[in-house]
């Protein structure tokens, strides 16, 4: 009996893990939800203080493996929680590891009647694991800002 338990609390630290693991996989609904919460908090609060949350890697706009990254109009990073060596840098250059042109789609998007939409399946590296992972990104532009966040397949 005590071998029993013993297998039924190790096999049920094995299924927690699992799902602890699985947990950090953010949804695209989520995607979709953290950039509204980006675009709510920029109607609010403006443009300077909005950049300034959004470049913050504890702040509000990173959840799980899930972060909202916000470029202008000219295609230039202004924020970027957990790669802030993209701030600056030209949307419209940005490639994945394999050289899709991911800027010139986002832009696509940006630009479109709707002005919302998702990009295709890229490959991108997962900001926990830093394993390359398929990934698909929420676009959704407001005024003169694009505001943006992937979720991995």
């Amino acid at each position: 009996m005590k071998l029993l338990r013993h297998i039924l609390i190790t096999a049920s630290f094995f299924v927690m893990g699992a799902a602890a693991n699985a947990a950090e996989h953010g949804t695209r609904e989520e995607a979709v939800g953290l950039v509204r919460k980006a675009v709510q908090y920029y109607k609010v609060n403006g443009k300077e203080k909005t950049i300034a949350e959004m470049n913050n890697p504890l702040g509000p706009f990173v959840h799980k493996d899930l972060y909202v990254v916000l470029g202008n109009s000219e295609g230039v990073v202004l924020a970027n929680p957990l790669i802030p060596r993209m701030i600056g840098k030209q949307l419209g250059a940005l490639k994945d590891v394999e050289g899709m042109p991911l800027g010139e789609k986002i832009g696509t998007i940006a630009n479109s009647k709707e002005g919302k939409g998702w990009t295709d399946y890229f490959k991108w590296p997962h900001p926990i694991t830093g394993q390359i992972e398929l990934k698909a990104a929420y676009v959704e532009s407001v005024e003169s800002l694009t505001f943006m966040c992937g979720a991995y397949k």
